[in-house]
């Protein structure tokens, strides 16, 4: 090991609450080396963000670090002066935050808020900032530097903002970067993106990285070590090639099971991780993880395990380790079973034929200009089945979902519904067809009315289409006990439950009139992966149990992959692959889709080195300004001239049951 430029040494971070005192960071112990990059992992609420702020001295009071040292190039942060602090923070260490927004002053231009760090700490003048915050934006690959540094931030992408935010934390050269959580909120392409300029900084300044994230294939890609937190401890570090060939906590393993990947096998059922983390405030006796274990002794009720050595570097903190597990696995994975092959000439459920929405914008002062969202879309749901749509943020998905639904009127186009024209319908027909057709929204607590109790949440479409209150009281329970929600939680209020069980409870209002048709809009993207797969099992079950159709919307191609039968990829407003998912995963036609897999970090640890990624350039155009030809020609790798930039290919098949809309195919 080279010299540590972070020594985390036994630290202790306590927060006073009316209940008592959280214990958010236990006995943490572990090191960054000059040019080393660490990965930490773990469920919300283990301590992963509260051990990075202690870093920089930023535990928010009454919270305090109660013992322990942290040592940032030999120097204890702990006990630090407000004075040295700002230094520390200025030059020593920076910090990238999961929110960018958060992080900028929306009324400051953002070469002005790249040149602060600079002006405060470094010496520069103004002048010589200014020329550095240019090469910062180049170094982090912010197209057109000189112009857009004169931007304001929400003029910049999500992914543009996160860029700015890392050029802020390079202002000056810091030998340690903290990223927290710094891809969450991102499309896997712009995922993708930053990850690699994280690895290139990491690789041409020698820079010490330590990356804090849920995403378990994150770490596989990038770190050279991993550390699992679990209850404000450490229960496994070592080596991440070693610690997920080879998992020793039960928490780790069954932690990488709850992942889909695009390795797992299609129709293996995710591992449920029962339960949910203590409260730190009222932490069980022993292995914290024991009322969750499959594994739990009486030994582990009563005693905490001190860390054991799988391997000289990889430790655990487990009195039951992995290699010492007659099954190797806390039970057999479940696989449910696939749906039977279904003839292309089968009537569908939906069908969506050439769909438009286009929105005038502006037009006060000017001449109003056309905003093109959905764009000649075109797809069909067969009975049963699971379609599920990806693409890039901006790409029209949501905005789609919502004219299937009829909550926006298409400009033009048509779509069915069990033989039904939705678009022509009148109001009065179309309520009662709406009652076969329900939505899940992402957020969950967005969707549920706070002044609602469980019951009356579920209840209210029952009592929207007439059902008697008797009826209706019993279809509740039952959707309820579906659901895997307890009756006794129907008079609670949704702030009182976490957010697994909140998406439970509008999965529940969904399914409460037996509807045959659900579109599920990013279901699973807020929660973590422990319940993400909880949820993405109980719609698997839904299904099977209640012949339930799903459109399940997405940015998680591996998600996607796990439980979709089919596949459509959406790209500027228009479907631009679409096909059953061995083929589009296996043997993808179009350019954009290969793009978009080949950003797809993998658990396998030797994964990577198997892919040939193929590079995305640049963002999608404005829809207010679209390309002329294929849309996808301005970012394509393989675009052929003036073909591509001339005319636009039709969505067509390329094979099989499998569309393309490309000029050349990558057969």
């Amino acid at each position: 090991m080279t010299q540590a430029v972070l020594s985390v040494q036994e630290l202790c971070v306590e927060f006073p609450s009316p209940r008592g005192t959280v214990r958010a960071v236990r006995d943490v112990t572990f090191d960054v080396a000059v040019g080393e990059i660490v990965g930490v992992v773990g469920e919300s609420g283990c301590g992963k963000t509260v051990t990075a702020l202690s870093v920089l001295g930023l535990i928010p009071p009454p919270g305090r670090v109660t013992s322990g040292r942290i040592l940032v190039e030999g120097r204890d942060v702990v006990g630090m002066s407000p004075r040295e602090l700002q230094e520390l923070r200025g030059s020593r260490a920076a910090m990238v935050f999961q929110d960018p927004m958060t992080s900028l002053n929306p009324v400051l231009r953002i070469g002005t808020q790249i040149e602060e760090a600079m002006l405060a700490h470094r010496g520069y003048d103004r002048r010589r900032a200014q020329k550095r915050a240019l090469e910062l934006l180049a170094q982090v690959e912010v197209p057109e530097p000189e112009r857009r540094a004169s931007s304001y931030p929400y003029q910049f992408s999500g992914g543009m903002r996160q860029r700015v935010v890392t050029a802020m934390g390079l202002a000056n050269h810091p030998p340690l970067l903290i990223a927290d959580e710094p891809t969450t909120a991102l499309d896997v392409t712009v995922q993708a993106q930053i990850m690699t300029l994280l690895r290139k900084l990491n690789s041409e300044y020698g820079m010490a990285l330590l990356l804090i994230t849920h995403n378990i294939a994150l770490v596989s890609s990038l770190c050279a070590r991993v550390l699992v937190m679990y209850a404000g401890q450490i229960v496994e570090a070592g080596p991440t090639r070693e610690v997920l060939r080879s998992p020793q906590h039960p928490y780790t393993w069954m932690l990488m099971r709850a992942v889909p990947d695009l390795d797992t096998p299609r129709g293996r059922q995710l591992i449920n991780i029962e339960g949910s983390p203590p409260e730190l405030d009222v932490l069980p006796s022993g292995c914290s993880f024991h009322p969750r274990c499959p594994h739990a002794l009486e030994q582990c009720r009563v005693e905490d395990p001190p860390p054991a050595p799988g391997t000289e570097n990889h430790l655990a903190r487990c009195w039951v380790l992995m290699r010492n597990v007659t099954q190797g696995a806390p039970g057999p994975a479940k696989t449910r079973s696939l749906p039977a092959e279904r003839s292309l000439d089968e009537s569908p459920l939906l069908q969506v034929i050439e769909v438009h929405k286009e929105y005038l914008v502006g037009g006060s002062f000017g001449r109003a200009r056309v905003l093109r969202a959905v764009d000649g879309a075109t797809i069909a749901v067969q009975p049963g089945e699971t379609l599920g749509l990806v693409g890039e943020s901006g790409s029209g998905k949501s905005t789609l979902a919502r004219l299937i639904l009829q909550l926006e009127r298409p400009t033009r186009g048509r779509i069915s519904f069990q033989d039904q024209n939705l678009t022509t319908m009148a109001p009065n027909d179309l309520r009662r067809i709406r009652r076969h057709m329900q939505i899940i929204f992402q957020d969950p607590y967005a969707s549920l009315d706070p002044r609602m109790t469980v019951g009356d949440i579920i209840g209210e479409p029952l009592a929207n289409f007439g059902w008697e209150q008797d009826g209706a009281q019993q279809r509740i329970v039952e959707v309820m006990e579906l659901c895997g929600l307890s009756r006794s939680l129907i008079d609670r209020f949704p702030h009182t439950f976490s957010g697994g069980q909140r998406q439970r409870i509008a999965i529940a209002r969904a399914i409460a009139l037996n509807p045959d048709f659900v579109v599920a809009d990013e279901p699973v993207s807020a929660l973590d992966v422990s319940i993400q797969a909880q949820i993405i099992n109980l719609m698997a079950d839904l299904q099977a149990e209640l012949s339930l159709t799903y459109l399940f919307i997405s940015h998680d191609l591996s998600v996607v992959r796990h439980v979709s039968d089919r596949v459509a990829v959406m790209y500027f407003g228009s479907i631009i692959e679409t096909g059953k998912v061995e083929a589009v995963y296996g043997s993808p036609l179009h350019p954009y889709t290969s793009s978009l897999l080949s950003s797809v970090p993998r658990i396998d640890p030797d994964a990577e080195a198997q892919r040939l990624p193929v590079t995305l350039r640049g963002e999608m155009p404005s829809p207010l300004d679209p390309p002329t030809g294929c849309p996808f020609h301005t970012r394509c790798p393989i675009a052929q001239f003036p073909l591509c930039s001339r005319e636009r290919p039709l969505l067509e098949a390329k094979r099989f049951g499998h569309d393309a809309a490309c000029h050349f195919p990558q057969y």
